[in-house]
């Protein structure tokens, strides 16, 4: 499942589909929403991003914002747990966040770097 989204990544070749593919199979195989299941895949996807390929803007426009509290807190002003978000609400969450970030992962980016500062690694 995911070996095929790293390998996609590395050949320049991943899709918003293979994305959402993977996340739907994690929700299936462990009976876990959408929601639940879109949080790992997108935070180790992000994490290769920018371990291999950070220059590559082609893919980075293609890699969802990993939803989660703080993403959702800051979006919608309140707290929803991942439990409730199935895959039209997780569109339209990733769309709301296209619309205030260049890219969807760039807007997750802003709250690692905050984190790192509050925790003096930066």
């Amino acid at each position: 499942m995911l070996t095929a989204e790293i390998f996609r990544i590395d050949m320049g070749q991943l899709t918003e589909n293979d994305i959402l593919d993977s996340i739907r199979s994690l929700s299936s195989e462990f009976g876990i929403s959408l929601g639940q299941a879109q949080k790992p895949i997108n935070v180790i996807l992000k994490y290769h991003f920018y371990l291999t390929r950070s220059e590559d803007e082609q893919t980075k426009k293609v890699l969802y914002c990993p939803i989660d509290s703080v993403v959702l807190k800051d979006l919608l002003g309140r707290k929803l747990s991942l439990t409730l978000i199935d895959e039209k609400m997780y569109l339209a969450i990733q769309d709301l966040i296209q619309k205030h970030s260049k890219t969807r992962i760039d807007y997750d980016t802003v709250w690692d770097k905050q984190h790192l500062q509050e925790e003096g690694i930066l």
